[in-house]
């Protein structure tokens, strides 16, 4: 197997979760009144999403599918949590993740032979590190606040992986082979963030952005939450995600899709 289908493998999957852990410390942030002393916050959350992914290298092209469960149980650790701050109409916050996956399996490959289903099994160790700044600033408070905001996620990821693909088609060029790789890139996003409440304990957050760097093209985010107020310290959150992802490298491309439930807490200082 040649180094481009290797790149093709070892990019699809890691590069599509690390995508998909740093959207909820933003609905987090308290879109409050306009108030001169400064509030903070802490939320540690988790994303529980399917994923299905495409990714290609020159003429060589493969799918991974993992369903939320599927995620669960091959995360072997993992660590997500946002830092705000906030001081009359402009917010700061800080989104920083770490995350091991354990293994994933290719589900077809296609290539100049035509398509072919793939029994693909993919032994992977995928550790990876996400960084993100956010500024804010709330542009409408009334009943229902509106912040927009900006920001530039880093993503590393360092992956180690054994790949076993069989086919009937001679020729695929199938076998057991050993990969290591390690990559990293920025993401500039912008977008807009609204709270509305429910009575004294509850509210509902909306979300959507759209972002872009030096090699991906544009990618962008669904996000609603329904939060319970449980106390004036304390709060929990439960909601639904959507991204789509595109990301481009010389001949390596590859679209992702992720959906699932976001569980977090918010914990005000």
């Amino acid at each position: 197997m040649s180094a481009n289908d290797n790149k093709n493998h070892r990019y699809s999957l890691s590069t599509a979760l690390a995508a998909g852990v740093t959207a909820f410390g933003l609905v987090s942030l308290p879109a409050t009144s306009q108030a001169e002393e400064w509030q903070f916050s802490i939320s540690p959350y988790f994303n529980a999403a399917d994923m299905d992914i495409t990714t290609s290298v020159g003429d060589i092209e493969t799918e991974v599918e993992l369903s939320a469960d599927d995620v669960l149980d091959k995360a072997d650790s993992g660590f997500m949590a946002m830092f705000s701050a906030r001081k009359g109409k402009w917010i700061f916050g800080f989104d920083g993740s770490y995350f091991k996956l354990s293994d994933g399996q290719s589900k077809s490959v296609e290539g100049p032979f035509g398509r072919e289903s793939a029994k693909g099994a993919i032994e992977l160790t995928n550790r990876q590190w996400i960084y993100q700044p956010m500024v804010g600033y709330l542009v409408l408070d009334d009943r229902v606040k509106v912040d927009i905001y900006g920001g530039a996620r880093y993503t590393r990821l360092r992956v180690n992986m054994d790949i076993d693909i069989s086919t009937s088609v001679d020729a695929f060029p199938g076998g057991d082979t050993t990969f290591r790789g390690e990559l990293e890139w920025t993401d500039f996003v912008l977008g807009g963030h609204f709270s509305m409440p429910l009575g004294k304990k509850f509210s509902v957050d909306g979300l959507v952005d759209a972002g872009t760097g030096e090699y991906s093209d544009m990618s962008y985010q669904l996000l609603g939450v329904g939060t319970w107020h449980f106390s004036e310290t304390m709060s929990a959150s439960l909601g639904y995600r959507l991204l789509v992802q595109n990301y481009e490298e010389d001949a390596f491309e590859y679209d992702a899709k992720f959906n699932g439930l976001m569980l977090g807490m918010t914990f005000n200082l």
